[in-house]
């Protein structure tokens, strides 16, 4: 007897079916390939499959989603799956198969309060994250106190003025982070 479920939108049933592909070709690494997969690393991929098909809409599926997508975009340590990536990117047919996984777990962005560029995972205003591009930690106050020395108006002239002399600690935006307009 063949189960189905409801998937709420094609985003989760592509994902799905993304899931599935990257399942059976590690499941063929694990078997016969040159660098063989541990079976932890199928069953980590089925585990976040499971949720998504199952609570695609519940904060499980939402929390399973941000997991592959740590995965695959920062080498999460947290996951079973960080060595398998860097393999399979090397293949571009796999390539391509990871990098529409990343589109497809992948949330919005929210506009930096300071340089505008779209890299906050959460809402401002006090989404309590940092943006990768200019530094600012998005407390929720202007600045000045906390975990941001200087007030919002001198980190924002001071981006502005920054040109290219980045920070080590400090990336530049990446395009689809640029800001609108």
């Amino acid at each position: 007897m063949k189960v189905s479920y409801k998937v709420s939108n094609m985003n989760n049933l592509r994902l799905i079916e993304c899931l599935d592909v990257l399942a059976a070709v590690m499941t063929e690494d694990h078997v016969a390939g040159p660098a063989p997969q541990p079976a932890s690393y199928v069953d980590w991929v089925m585990r976040m499959r499971s949720t998504i098909t199952l609570m695609p809409d519940s904060d499980e599926g939402a929390t399973s989603r941000r997991r592959i997508h740590a995965a695959l975009v920062c080498g999460d340590d947290h996951t079973p799956l960080e060595r398998a990536w860097t393999r399979y990117r090397e293949d571009p047919a796999l390539r391509a198969l990871l990098d529409e996984i990343e589109a497809l777990t992948s949330d919005p962005m929210y506009s930096c309060p300071c340089c505008r560029c779209l890299t906050l995972p959460a809402r401002p205003p006090a989404s309590w994250c940092r943006c990768p591009v200019c530094g600012w930690e998005d407390d929720g106050t202007l600045g000045g106190d906390g975990p941001n020395k200087a007030p919002l108006a001198v980190a924002q002239e001071a981006f502005r003025t920054r040109a290219e002399s980045i920070p080590s600690h400090l990336r530049p935006p990446r395009p689809e982070e640029l800001p609108p307009g």
